[in-house]
């Protein structure tokens, strides 16, 4: 990850969590750096870190939503359990109402957190081109005597689309899946004790 998300063209990114510092590379091709998965990660919690308010409820409704979504089968089992059964009418009424209520309660997290993510991560985008831009204007003339104006604008382009791929990684795939498991784990225990599962496997 290090030599394919991060690129050393002729300036590079350093102090990597403190501010976005872009230094002159003169024989960038020679002289080749990468970073670690801790770099990347402590370079976006510094933008990230600018907005906690934002961070925090963006977090918390992508939680909201990814629980929902792990007890959306459950949901859905009760209401088939209760039809299998043949329960009575107001049991399986009541089973497709909290199915219904489950599916709606996930569309409605899932379409919210995503405005806020949108908006967080644009939030981020805009502070990386201004550090950035703001880093070039205090460069020495002879740095732009010897840079191209298009090399400076597409390194910081494919700086800002790998910080959203990484972003997209941490926050869109890898923390709900965990979550996704972690939830699975405490409904399966809720509706079958580990001692019950033990029984269960010695019987068979």
């Amino acid at each position: 990850m290090s030599q394919r998300t991060c690129y050393s063209t002729q300036f590079t990114f350093r102090k990597l969590f403190h501010n976005l510092t872009i230094v002159a590379q003169p024989h960038a091709r020679a002289e080749k750096k990468g970073y670690t998965l801790k770099d990347v990660f402590a370079f976006a919690w510094h933008y990230w870190a600018k907005q906690p308010k934002l961070f925090a409820v963006t977090i918390f409704v992508l939680t909201i939503a990814t629980v929902i979504e792990t007890n959306m089968p459950n949901a859905l089992s009760g209401f088939f359990e209760a039809i299998r059964l043949r329960r009575e009418a107001s049991t399986v009424w009541f089973h497709l109402a909290a199915f219904i209520a489950t599916y709606f309660g996930y569309l409605l997290t899932y379409n919210f957190v995503w405005r806020l993510y949108n908006l967080f991560e644009n939030n981020n985008f805009n502070a990386v081109y201004n550090d950035a831009f703001t880093h070039i204007e205090t460069l020495s003339e002879q740095y732009f005597v010897n840079t191209f104006t298009g090399s400076m604008i597409t390194t910081i382009k494919r700086g800002r689309d790998r910080l959203e791929t990484f972003e997209d990684q941490i926050l869109v795939n890898l923390y709900p899946t965990i979550l996704t498991v972690f939830c699975t784990i405490i409904f399966l225990e809720c509706a079958c004790p580990c001692s019950q599962r033990c029984l269960l496997f010695t019987s068979l």
